[in-house]
């Protein structure tokens, strides 16, 4: 089977893992697998390529102390670095449903990865190796 859509299928996915039914995350592990064993390995990166990043939300930022002209100053001539100069920090708050997306959509990726499936191969003969 040669798709040649890796565009569609990524967006098939996508919608199928956003979804808050848990069967349409299954059906989206399933076509995953289906995938693996039947498609090449350069569509199989290329629709993993196109699947997007779960996204988080800055919820507070505390701003460096530095100022302009102390960024002028650095620049201008010779560079010193201080041990205690702040850095900026950027707390992220996750959306519970933004969480379950991006769990299952490190799961796909793993799967079109092939990854998931060396694993379990592995651990199926590990289990029966007598």
């Amino acid at each position: 089977m040669f798709l040649d859509e890796p565009q569609g299928v990524a967006s098939i996915l996508e919608k199928l893992l956003r979804s808050e039914n848990k069967d349409d995350a299954l059906l989206a592990f399933q076509i995953s697998f289906d995938l693996v064993q039947n498609e090449h390995q350069a569509f199989l990166m290329s629709v993993r390529d196109r699947l997007p990043a779960p996204k988080t939300r800055p919820v507070e930022a505390i701003q460096a102390v530095e100022t302009s002209t102390a960024q002028n100053e650095n620049t201008a001539g010779d560079v010193q670095m201080a041990d205690e100069t702040p850095s900026q920090t950027i707390v992220h708050e996750t959306d519970p449903v933004d969480a379950v997306y991006a769990e299952r959509l490190t799961k796909a990726k793993g799967i079109l990865s092939g990854e998931t499936s060396i694993q379990l191969t592995l651990q199926f003969l590990y289990s029966h190796n007598k």
